[in-house]
């Protein structure tokens, strides 16, 4: 519809968020309704996480997201399409490392292995409830452009969306060890991930 409004002379864009985290400094977010989320919760609480590609891992502060929605749309005339998905550098594994050094104890596993445990949740997992996401085939996936909501940027071209958000006096945040460190100590702190001693005791007791 967006598109025939464009085409028909109206005012139209298309702003295609990715990954919408916690605040870039806060961390605050509503970690229940991330999908992402919970799969990192339930991965914790098995002590196990899906060992992954290189792919760049998608994290887009919500305070990002909100100043480039507002300021892109005060343009006087801009692009149809705007990608906010943060195209900037940080792979599954980086980003499942800084859970590692906050103290988390986990065993990396293959998807396939990773998917076969899931077969084994029960209601106190984090995954229980959207299990059926995670329970598909590698192959299926593996053909799939990422649409952004799992963590992954896929095949998006962001480059004239950077143009555009330079224009604003923004740009696409830095994935680094202290907008790692707000996101998941805010997860720690609000009591949304498991306690970091469970799992390091639970992995001293095996």
């Amino acid at each position: 519809l967006v598109w025939q409004a464009a085409s028909r002379g109206m005012t139209a864009a298309i702003y295609r968020p990715g990954n919408i985290t916690g605040h870039s400094q806060l961390g605050t977010c509503l970690p229940d309704h991330n999908r992402l989320l919970r799969m990192v919760k339930g991965s914790l609480q098995m002590q196990m996480m899906p060992s992954g590609d290189s792919t760049s891992f998608d994290l887009s502060p919500v305070d990002y997201v909100a100043q480039a929605l507002v300021g892109l749309s005060l343009q006087p005339k801009g692009e149809l399409i705007y990608h906010l998905h943060n195209p900037l550098p940080l792979s599954w594994t980086d980003y499942c490392d800084t859970l590692s050094r906050l103290g988390y104890r986990f065993n990396w596993v293959t998807p396939a292995q990773w998917q076969r445990q899931l077969l084994q949740l029960d209601e106190s997992n984090a995954l229980f409830d959207v299990v059926s996401l995670y329970l598909v085939e590698s192959s299926n996936e593996s053909n799939k452009e990422s649409d952004g909501d799992d963590g992954h940027t896929g095949v998006v071209h962001w480059q004239r969306t950077a143009q555009a958000l330079s224009r604003i006096g923004l740009s696409y945040p830095v994935k680094d060890s202290a907008l790692l460190e707000a996101h998941f100590r805010y997860l720690i702190d609000c009591g949304f991930l498991p306690p970091i001693h469970t799992t390091a005791v639970e992995e001293q007791n095996r």
